[in-house]
């Protein structure tokens, strides 16, 4: 596909195991529609109660669970010039302006992991921020954040040390204090590995080495795990340490394209690379939420015409479950038809405008082993050879019958005459009419048969059969008989096409 493709992801979970609801991802390849954002905040209202979770409890829920935005590459303008303001309002005795100057800047810093992990001189204006913010919060009687902003500095820089020369002595006492009590705490072990390997790894923007890597001799609490490639960032990571081993995988592939910003989702690089990999990082997505089912609906061009397309995934398998479609031109769908597509996502059960392309009452099967045919016996495969055989012994057996009518019954002497003859013209034309039937039908299962064994495997292969179809090329004949399972409700459809 050379369209644009803008998608977002549904993971609808389990709340009566896990306790938690569905989720809403987006997804795009390129920059997202105008209208996108209308369209998919109408798409969840039209779900009613089963519309799932979305924009900023989700991103939320991501940045908690998952990973969250490592910031842009843009330079912060004039952050240094922020600490030196805050420093020289700490000098003046100005404390409380100090702290809003100070930890304006200190976000500003931590929200930028990529940034300050390759120029280290932001990191240093870091370390100087949490010093000053901490002296100051001793100054506003707030021991707690004091700590606080220590227990940060020697985490992210635990080969440091202070001295009276660059700051008080009241903070150099209250910074060793507070290290004497971090230093009885049992240090933690952090191995990091990632998909594929051999990329940058930073912790607290701290550079330490190539993935694989192991970082020893962590104090407890928590750290910012930032690993990129050249000219491709990644996210930032939180690790949690308690004093024990652990370990941490990132898949970088889905870094590139996780988004968390603006909004909740992914994020392609081109239409092969979001055909090649969405199913497998929605799925992804959805494990790390605890959701049993991610659903990617996305805007595309389809015979000269926009569609909406949404496309259920399971989180364990990858495997499509149900895919459908709405037209958003040349006009635009009825409020009706957009809450039709909503309810075939979430439920399985397809309703006016919605075309449906996979797992719905009608659909292609999803494994090429089983073709919807006929299951078992019934089916082309083997049914061909019982008819067969039916077609060979009813020809034989009428084409026998037809020759020995009139025959006689005994053996006479040459010129005699038996008294008795066969009889069975009738039930020889009866086995002949039958066996050329099965014959016919034998003929007909074996073409068919044939015809589907010659169709499409893969999903690709799939979905390129159902555009020839649907564009006016020669259809396929198939049956399908399909189950589907919504909430408080439950179904089976039954189609033949030809």
């Amino acid at each position: 596909m050379k369209a644009v493709v803008a998608s977002l992801v549904l993971l609808a979970m389990s709340g009566v195991a896990r306790g938690a609801g569905p989720i809403l991802l987006e997804s795009h390849v390129g920059t997202p529609p105008e209208d996108g954002r209308f369209l998919v905040d109408y798409l969840v209202r039209s779900m009613g109660s089963d519309a799932p979770m979305h924009g900023a409890p989700l991103r939320q829920a991501i940045e908690s669970s998952l990973s969250r935005s490592a910031g842009t590459p843009e330079p912060i303008q004039g952050v240094r010039s922020v600490v030196e303001d805050g420093r020289r309002l700490f000098i003046e005795g100005q404390f409380t302006d100090a702290v809003a100057q100070l930890e304006r800047a200190r976000e500003q810093l931590m929200g930028k992991v990529a940034l300050v992990a390759s120029d280290q001189t932001l990191r240093e204006a870091l370390h100087k921020a949490l010093l000053v913010l901490a002296d100051s919060y001793l100054r506003v009687k707030q021991p707690d954040r004091a700590t606080e902003m220590v227990s940060q500095a020697i985490r992210s820089f635990p080969d440091r040390d202070l001295s009276m020369v660059r700051y008080g002595p009241e903070l150099v006492t209250f910074y060793k204090k507070v290290r004497r009590e971090m230093d009885r705490q049992q240090r933690g072990t952090l191995t990091i590995t990632t998909r594929p390997d051999k990329c940058l790894v930073f912790v607290n923007e701290r550079f330490v080495g190539l993935s694989p890597a192991r970082v020893v001799d962590l104090y407890p609490g928590r750290y910012r795990i930032y690993v990129h490639r050249p000219q491709e960032p990644g996210r930032a990571h939180l690790a949690n340490i308690n004093g024990e081993d652990q370990q941490l995988t990132i898949d970088f592939a889905l870094d590139r394209v996780l988004r968390s910003e603006t909004f909740a989702g992914l994020q392609f690089a081109s239409n092969a690379d979001r055909e090649r990999r969405e199913s497998a990082f929605a799925a992804a997505v959805a494990r790390a939420l605890e959701s049993p089912m991610a659903v990617v609906v996305g805007f595309r061009r389809h015979q000269g015409r926009r569609m909406m397309e949404g496309t259920a995934v399971s989180a364990d398998t990858g495997r499509v479950i149900r895919a459908g479609m709405v037209a958003l031109e040349p006009a635009a769908p009825a409020p009706d038809t957009l809450k039709a597509l909503g309810m075939f996502l979430v439920s399985g059960k397809a309703g006016t405008g919605v075309i449906v392309s996979a797992g719905g009452p009608v659909s292609e099967p999803v494994d090429a082993g089983r073709r919807a045919d006929g299951p078992g016996f019934f089916s082309a495969r083997v049914f061909k050879w019982v008819t067969l055989g039916v077609a060979v012994a009813g020809l034989a057996s009428g084409i026998t019958l037809m020759a020995l009518d009139g025959r006689g019954t005994c053996d006479a002497l040459e010129g005699g005459l038996c008294p008795d003859s066969y009889n069975t013209m009738a039930p020889g034309i009866a086995l002949t009419a039958v066996g050329g039937t099965a014959a016919i039908g034998s003929g007909l299962l074996f073409w068919w048969d044939a015809r589907g064994a010659a169709g499409p495997r893969s999903s690709a292969e799939r979905r390129a059969q159902r555009e020839n179809a649907r564009s006016g090329g020669e259809p396929r004949s198939r049956t399908a008989v399909v189950p589907w399972i919504g909430r408080r409700q439950a179904g089976l459809g039954a189609t033949w096409t030809f």
